[in-house]
Formats: C-alpha cells, sequence, structure tokens
C-alpha cells in the first residue's frame, strides 16, 4: 500500500512538471510577440512624431 502511494505522489509530481514546462514554453513564445507589438507600436509613434 505504501509503494502505491509512492507512485500515486511520483505522477502527480509528474504531470505537474509537465503542465509547469507546457506553460513556460506557451509564456516565452507569448512574451516574444508582445514585445514585437510593443516595438511596432514605439515604431508607429516615432513616425507620427516626425
Amino acid at each position: 500500500m505504501r509503494i502505491n502511494r509512492i507512485n500515486q505522489l511520483k505522477r502527480i509530481g509528474l504531470l505537474g512538471l509537465v503542465i509547469w514546462v507546457t506553460t513556460a514554453a506557451i509564456g516565452c513564445n507569448t512574451m516574444h510577440g508582445l514585445g514585437t507589438d510593443v516595438e511596432k507600436a514605439g515604431e508607429k509613434l516615432q513616425k507620427e512624431s516626425d
């Protein structure tokens, strides 16, 4: 029974790790896209101010 509980905790930990890695990967792509959008907006403002 104790080994069963340990295996269950390992599975939960592995699932948590997979979710965390997936979320981090998605977040990196989102932040890169956000940085590109902010850069484009800054360029547009700079052109309009000239």
